[in-house]
């Protein structure tokens, strides 16, 4: 008869070093297999940044008159500028729009200041700035050449750092009226001002690609318009008040 063979006693520390040995296998064996267990604590090896105070330095400190003086000293060309004023003198009053009499020392007052700062008129420093009285084809044409055929990057030179438009003239929310054309009848016709601002964006003009663009527009309510608009409040709040 033979014999069963003796089944080899493991003592407690060989136990527990093959369930220590088990659970080791079996995180290994989770989602992500081996790689995942083996560099699930990557982080701790990171080289963590240094807590030290690090001082920036100053390569350029600017002086008091530099800091206080009213123009830019950093960059050669500060930017193009337009200005823009409809109904001003030279116009003849028709269609129940003055002349807006102040719009002249306005303009000069613009130019002067833009000038000081370093701007420059659009198409070279001996032209002009200010462009008065506009139709809606001139002033259509106008935004058209300075932010689709005016380069803002010429090479060789230091680039322009941004394009400065003023239009001051009638209008409304989103609507500037410019002059009718000679003999042309009825109203004096608008431009819509995000047709404007949309000529200036870059896919018409790679050059100003990232430069800012500032649009400054005051337009005022014609009289006639502001009596007109006050009836028709008044109309509608008298028919709510019978009802």
């Amino acid at each position: 008869m033979s014999e069963k063979p003796d089944e080899t006693k493991r003592g407690p520390e060989e136990v527990d070093a093959r369930g220590v040995g088990s659970q080791m296998d079996n995180s290994k064996r989770t989602k992500g297999g081996y790689d995942q267990a083996d560099t699930s604590h990557a982080e701790d090896d990171q080289i963590m940044p240094s807590k030290e105070k690090v001082t920036p330095s100053v390569t350029n400190i600017e002086t008091a008159a530099e800091f206080d003086s009213s123009t830019y000293r950093k960059c050669k060309n500060v930017g193009k500028a337009v200005i823009v004023s409809n109904f001003m003198e030279g116009y003849t009053e028709e269609r129940r729009l003055g002349i807006r009499r102040y719009a002249e020392k306005d303009c000069d007052l613009l130019e002067k200041a833009l000038t000081e700062l370093g701007f420059e008129p659009w198409d070279g420093k001996d032209s002009k700035m200010v462009y008065k009285n506009l139709t809606k084809k001139v002033f259509t044409v106008l935004y058209n050449k300075v932010a689709k055929e005016t380069n803002y990057r010429p090479k060789g030179d230091e680039g322009y750092t941004c394009v400065l438009f003023i239009v001051m003239s009638y209008g409304r929310s989103g609507l500037i009226q410019c002059h009718a054309e000679p003999g042309e009848k009825g109203d004096h016709p608008f431009v819509e001002q995000k047709d404007l601002q949309e000529a200036f964006q870059p896919q018409n003009n790679p050059s100003l690609a990232l430069k800012p663009k500032l649009f400054i527009i005051q337009l005022k309510i014609p009289v006639i318009h502001q009596v007109l608009e006050r009836k028709q409040k008044q109309k509608e709040y008298q028919e709510k008040q019978i009802f």
